[in-house]
């Protein structure tokens, strides 16, 4: 019987653990959206702009020119990282 309760304390332990360890899993992965097809970058920025209010700063470049921008350096940091 003390044989049968040490193993039955320890199934729990390693089911409680694994629970843990898949909750961590799951957690990791909030907030991922998986795409069948790859968004282009440089679209997303634009929508990005565009849903924010800047149209009051006279002083800004048009949404393509800072979208263009922006994939600039994406595309610089992305061939940095595989030179690594």
């Amino acid at each position: 019987m003390n044989e049968f309760l040490i193993i039955l304390k320890f199934y729990l332990y390693i089911s409680e653990e694994l629970f843990y360890q898949l909750t961590l899993l799951e957690f990791h992965n909030f907030g991922f959206i998986h795409l069948s097809i790859p968004a282009p970058i440089r679209e997303l920025i634009i929508f990005a702009l565009e849903s924010c209010d800047h149209e009051e700063f006279e002083d800004l470049k048009s949404n393509e020119e800072i979208a263009q921008v922006n994939f600039f350096f994406k595309k610089k940091k992305v061939l940095l990282i595989r030179n690594q």
